[in-house]
């Protein structure tokens, strides 16, 4: 991403640009079948698939499950019920398995659907509908597009809850957030544009990096690790808190925990913080201010806006990106 404090706020916004053609494909969605709906993806795309089913379960209401093509195409297509909801997120591995396993979908009545179309999407002219994307008519850098992938399934969930669930005040309250992300997102680059070079810095220093996040955070966590593994040539891996035991850290190792005070599984996430507070490497936490108990066991944290997890999540997403420069110039300067 050429300059995240112009380019993240725009392409976040083009997601909102979206929403009459979301709500259109929201009404398509009505009187899906029994069982989970599915989000299938390669490995590129399968933390947006996590991100989809996370956003769907929690906040439509819906059962959903991530899978990666091989294990949906090996286990799950075989037991498909009637007017079962599959969606295909791109960029797709399995093309020519995924296109043969269209006529196995129809067969059962169910209903496939795809991310954007055109010819990076060869299955958009085969599925039932597609979901609307921002790539435009070229293909954005690998990060922009997995920021553009979670924003927009996480948006389409708040827009499919407005056609099947009674409003209440906090999903008006998630979408309201939601829809105010550009504007949150710049105004915290710019807040913190001293702040993220420290932060870069002291992540430039590490042997090997551990991203973890619970719930919503979880796909951040793969995304970012990724990005930053990729393009700093640090060793990074990832945890799911709700379920993984802490590593033992060495002390040039560094920890980054993604979450919020409104996350649902934020006592997993300090009993997590808490134990892996044991090792000798430092913990460092991208949180708000609300979050007290993950910022006193952090010794470096980037403040973030008090948001839901829908406009967390891809806030902490896009910030994680921005810290690619500042982390490659403080290794620069170790050298």
């Amino acid at each position: 991403m050429k300059n995240p404090l112009i380019e993240t706020p725009r392409l976040l916004a083009s997601v909102l640009e979206k929403e009459r053609e979301l709500s259109a494909f929201a009404r398509r969605l009505m009187g899906w079948g029994d069982g989970p709906v599915y989000f299938v993806g390669s490995p590129v795309s399968y933390p947006a698939c996590l991100t989809a089913a996370a956003a769907f379960e929690s906040v439509v209401g819906m059962p959903a499950m991530a899978r990666l093509e091989p294990g949906f195409l090996a286990y799950s297509l075989p037991s498909l019920r009637p007017r079962a909801l599959v969606f295909v997120i791109p960029p797709v591995a399995e093309v020519e398995e995924m296109l043969g396993a269209v006529r196995t979908l129809e067969a059962k009545a169910a209903r496939i659907f795809t991310l954007g179309d055109g010819p990076r999407n060869p299955l958009a002219s085969k599925a039932e509908g597609f979901v609307p994307d921002s790539s435009g008519a070229e293909a954005l850098p690998p990060f922009s597009s997995a920021l553009a992938r979670h924003a927009t399934l996480a948006y389409l969930a708040l827009i499919v809850a407005r056609f099947l669930k009674s409003p209440s005040e906090e999903r008006c309250r998630e979408e309201e957030e939601f829809e105010q992300l550009p504007e949150a997102t710049e105004r915290t680059l710019v807040q913190w544009a001293d702040a993220l070079p420290v932060f870069g810095n002291e992540v430039g220093k590490a042997s090997r990096l551990v991203l973890a996040g619970g719930g919503r955070f979880f796909p951040v966590a793969l995304e970012t690790a990724r990005e930053l593994e990729k393009a700093t040539g640090i060793s990074a891996f990832t945890q799911d808190v709700s379920w993984a035991a802490p590593p033992r850290l060495e002390a040039e190792a560094r920890a980054i925990v993604l979450s919020c005070s409104r996350c649902r599984v934020k006592a997993q996430v300090n009993r997590w913080a808490v134990e892996i507070g044991k090792s000798s490497g430092a913990v460092m936490a991208l949180t708000d201010a609300a979050d007290k108990n993950l910022l006193e066991k952090s010794r470096l944290s980037l403040l973030l806006p008090s948001l839901g997890e829908s406009a967390a999540s891809v806030l902490e997403l896009a910030v994680g990106g921005s810290l690619v420069s500042p982390i490659v110039r403080a290794k620069a300067r170790t050298k």
